[in-house]
């Protein structure tokens, strides 16, 4: 039987102590999830994260971009009275 796999998500600010811990030679893991938005401003982790053997995972959020409610533009805080917003 395999173990679960553990995926390690880099966060907005947190991956900034990661890659510290990946120059030391501590990085905990050898999965990593990376919001595709994020990319740019941690290109060179990723890199050093690529180099090692790391797994990189890119999370389009196609998900969330998928549902009806991201995609109609309706603010779901205004309680369903039909004012509709845009975020841009």
């Amino acid at each position: 039987m395999q173990p679960v796999g553990h995926f390690l998500r880099l966060g907005e600010s947190g991956y900034r102590k990661l890659a510290d811990l990946n120059a030391s030679g501590f990085f905990p893991a050898q999965h990593v999830v990376v919001d595709a938005s994020k990319r740019h401003h941690q290109k060179e982790l990723l890199a050093d994260l690529r180099a090692s053997g790391v797994e990189i995972v890119l999370d389009t959020k196609s998900a969330e971009l998928g549902t009806l409610h991201k995609c109609s533009g309706h603010d779901p805080t205004s309680g369903g009275n039909g004012i509709f917003s845009m975020v841009v």
